[in-house]
């Protein structure tokens, strides 16, 4: 199906590399393992990379699955402060929020 959404909203952790879908999972809250690249070029997202776990082999991939199975989740509270100071508006609308972040780059 092209609507991705409910199977994103049933899930519990994304294992990607670069992805178009990277972003709306993000938003989910959701624990990401990110599969690094050795080409610099394919590294997405990099304000983002603290709040995912990243791993450079499978081994490390296992390693945090049976971490985030036993509930340990260290990088929850970083995925939600970047939630709510990236993506959350909070009564702000998109032109102002683009027009703020214009004026504070000047």
């Amino acid at each position: 199906s092209s609507d991705y959404f409910p199977t994103l909203y049933s899930s519990d952790c994304l294992i990607t590399d670069k992805s178009a879908i990277l972003l709306d999972y993000f938003c989910t809250g959701k624990p990401i393992i990110y599969c690094l690249s050795h080409n610099p070029h394919d590294r997405l997202f990099p304000e983002y990379l603290e709040g995912m776990y990243c791993a450079d082999t499978w081994e490390q991939v296992q390693q945090i699955l049976t971490q985030l199975r036993s509930g340990i989740d260290p990088l929850a509270p970083v995925r939600e402060r970047s939630v709510r100071e990236n993506f959350i508006t909070q009564g702000t609308t998109a032109a102002k929020k683009i027009l703020r972040c214009i004026r504070d780059d000047s």
